[in-house]
Formats: C-alpha cells, sequence, structure tokens
C-alpha cells in the first residue's frame, strides 16, 4: 500500500464498509461529531484495551513470582515452632489453624507444620492464577479484535437491515414495528454474541478449571446452563425491551422521568425474583446445618 492510499485510508470520516442510508449520501452538512465518531470509537476502545493491558501483565509479573513470600514463611515458622515446643499452646494454635482453613472443610492438617502446607497451596494458587491471567490477555485481545472489526465492517447495522427483512416476512414493516424489529434485532446479536464467546467459556470451564480442580460441571450440566440461560434473557429481557421502548415512543418530551419509574419498579421486582426463583434454575441449595453459624446472630 502507498502512502497516498494509506492516507486516504485514514483520512476523516471514518465509514464502515457497510452502512444504511445516512445524512453524508443525503447531502446534509457533515457535523464534526460525526465526522470523528468512528475513529474516536476506535481510537478509545484500543486506548482501553492497552491500559489493561499493562494492568494484566503487571498481574501476570505477579503470578510468576514462585518464592513464598518470606515474612509470612518467617511468620508461619514462629507458629510451628511453638506448636511444636509447647503442648499448652497446642490447642490454641489447631484452632487457630482450624479457623484460617474455614472451620467446616479443612484444607489444612492441624496435625502437621502448617508451613510446607501454605508453600504448596502458595504454589498451587500462583499456577492457577497464571493460567487465568493469560486466558484473560488472550481472550481481552480477541474481544477487542472483534469489536473494532464490527465497527468498521458495520455488522450492527447490517444485523438490524437483516432483522427488517426477517420482520418482512412476518408482514412487520419496519415503521409501524418499530419495536418489533428491535426484539428481533436484540435477538440476533444474542445468539451471534453466544457462538463467538462459546469456544472461550468452554476452554475456561473444561480447561482452565477442570485442569486446576474447580470444574464440577459436565457437558450436558453445561449445555442445559447456556440454553436456560438464552430462555430467560429472552423471555425476561424481550418484555423489558418492548416496554421500555413502548413507554419511550408514549412519554413524550418528558419520556426519562416514566423510563426512570419503569426502571426503578423492574429493578425492586428483579432484586425479589432473582434469588428466590432464577438462581436455583442454575444453583443447588440446602438448608443450613443446625450449629453455631446457624444460631449466630
Amino acid at each position: 500500500m502507498t502512502m497516498v492510499d494509506l492516507n486516504e485510508v485514514l483520512s476523516l470520516p471514518w465509514r464502515p464498509i457497510y452502512s444504511q442510508v445516512s445524512a453524508y449520501e443525503a447531502g446534509e452538512a457533515e457535523t464534526s461529531l460525526g465526522k470523528w465518531a468512528l475513529a474516536a470509537t476506535v481510537i478509545f476502545t484500543v486506548a482501553v484495551f492497552l491500559l489493561e493491558g499493562i494492568l494484566d501483565r503487571r498481574q501476570k509479573r505477579a503470578y510468576q513470582t514462585t518464592q513464598f513470600p518470606a515474612e509470612l514463611a518467617k511468620t508461619v515458622s514462629m507458629i510451628d515452632s511453638e506448636d511444636s515446643t509447647s503442648s499448652d499452646n497446642a490447642a490454641n494454635v489447631a484452632a487457630a489453624k482450624d479457623a484460617g482453613a474455614g472451620g467446616g472443610k479443612k484444607e489444612i492438617d492441624t496435625h502437621k507444620p502448617i508451613l510446607p502446607q501454605l508453600k504448596t497451596k502458595f504454589a498451587k494458587s500462583q499456577a492457577y492464577g497464571l493460567d487465568k491471567v493469560q486466558f484473560s490477555i488472550f481472550s481481552s485481545s480477541y474481544e477487542v479484535l472483534e469489536s473494532i472489526s464490527f465497527l468498521l465492517l458495520g455488522f450492527l447495522p447490517k444485523a438490524w437491515d437483516w432483522s427488517a427483512s426477517i420482520a418482512e416476512s412476518f408482514d412487520w414493516n419496519e415503521r409501524d414495528n418499530e419495536i418489533k424489529v428491535t426484539l428481533i434485532f436484540l435477538v440476533v446479536i444474542t445468539l451471534v454474541g453466544t457462538v463467538t464467546s462459546l469456544p472461550f467459556e468452554v476452554y475456561s470451564t473444561f480447561f482452565i478449571e477442570k485442569k486446576h480442580g474447580f470444574n464440577k460441571q459436565t457437558v450436558s450440566l453445561f449445555t442445559m446452563d447456556k440454553i436456560k440461560s438464552l430462555f430467560l434473557t429472552f423471555l425476561i429481557g424481550g418484555p423489558f425491551v418492548a416496554g421500555l421502548l413502548k413507554i419511550i415512543i408514549w412519554g413524550g418530551e418528558h419520556f426519562y422521568l416514566y423510563v426512570w419509574a419503569f426502571m426503578f419498579a423492574f429493578s425492586v421486582i428483579m432484586m425479589t425474583a432473582y434469588p428466590v426463583f432464577i438462581m436455583p434454575m442454575f444453583n443447588k441449595y440446602e438448608p443450613l446445618d443446625d450449629g453455631d453459624l446457624k444460631t449466630t446472630e
């Protein structure tokens, strides 16, 4: 590519490959905001990605540390020394270990020295964190590449036109059935987002989490959770978006007040319904056993 061609590509305004009929094509004056909109969005997206990348790489260097913290090792060694030389402190030390291990499930053997066990747990924790942050760097790189590609290709206006075409097959024209077209549009972009993110979710769940012993899901359970999640997204999100658009159309110049009231009411309802009806669909809950934890006020 020659320098002249490069200047033509980088010259403002940037326009997506696919776009709908715009004010520019209609011969109207081009505003400064419209001239900079796409370029500024891409630049901002890249800037945020680079900033988050710097933080991720700093975190990665921290996870690459394999040496157990010296001060902590010194403190724990003193506790182990007291445990082995003082029978009077043995019960107190054991209780402290139990408390540090979380009480119920003992991840640390209170009858053995703490330091070797903590070093083992530290090494495992560092390995897990390193795998997670490396995967985060890779997945975020893909996400920003996808976002910029969608912007430059004009994916959203294309998806809207697809949605309008689907609506026309049901004799719904875009002008009189804007809410229906919008719902179809949301279905399209939700399905596309689900497909593009699925490989990363599968790798995170069945490779990284399984490698470190944290994955309890089977393939069938994972699939059912995704299906239920999509079902709830459409079941709850569809009426919500339809109601929101209806209020905006009906509300006139003071629509924002009605939108605020609608959002507030929806938030209150969801705060009540989510833990009672939705979360049990994805998690198994059991009553708390009788004991100090249950009776403590």
